[in-house]
């Protein structure tokens, strides 16, 4: 069950599952009903561009035709940060944030033993973020339910809804 839709929600423009987009400011990018998936959200404080990735898996299959570059935390970061530069973004200030990955069904009675798609796409983001020196300013992550992720280019702040808790902001 997904977050009711916000006012802020209803002007944004919507991310889709295995997307990203890159915005500069006034712009604001959504993504609704966030399960397991995660949100990556990249923001360049100086000219005020936010990207907002909804990132369904790690990385590819192995043998697997790939998919679009926002479909795996893998490789929707290294896209996001092209796409900023190209726009005229730097490197420095940059910050990211992240949220969803949450367990949505259970898979059994060893369930808990195993790690969880949104646990294994949350450590596949913050090893790429890692990995390309992203500082992480904020996570909302786990739990198991949906989200609704509303980024504001303007200020860099993104507004996590969800049914069953009181909306956050990181």
């Amino acid at each position: 069950m997904s977050a009711p839709v916000s006012p802020d929600a209803a002007r944004a423009e919507r991310v889709r599952m295995g997307e990203f987009l890159v915005r500069a400011a006034p712009a604001r990018l959504a993504i609704y009903g966030l399960g397991s998936c995660l949100a990556i959200f990249i923001y360049e404080k100086e000219r005020r561009i936010a990207a907002l990735a909804h990132v369904l898996l790690p990385s590819p299959l192995p043998d697997a035709p790939r998919g679009p570059a926002g479909k795996y935390a893998d490789t929707a970061i290294a896209a996001i940060l092209e796409q900023i530069l190209q726009m005229g973004g730097r490197r420095t200030g940059l910050i990211a944030k992240v949220a969803g990955g949450a367990h949505m069904f259970g898979s059994g009675a060893n369930a808990a033993e195993r790690e969880t798609l949104g646990e294994r796409n949350l450590r596949a983001a913050l090893q790429g973020l890692k990995r390309e020196g992203l500082e992480l300013a904020g996570m909302d992550i786990g739990g198991s339910y949906g989200r609704t992720i509303v980024a504001d280019a303007a200020t860099g702040k993104i507004l996590i809804t969800s049914l069953k808790r009181a909306p956050k902001e990181i």
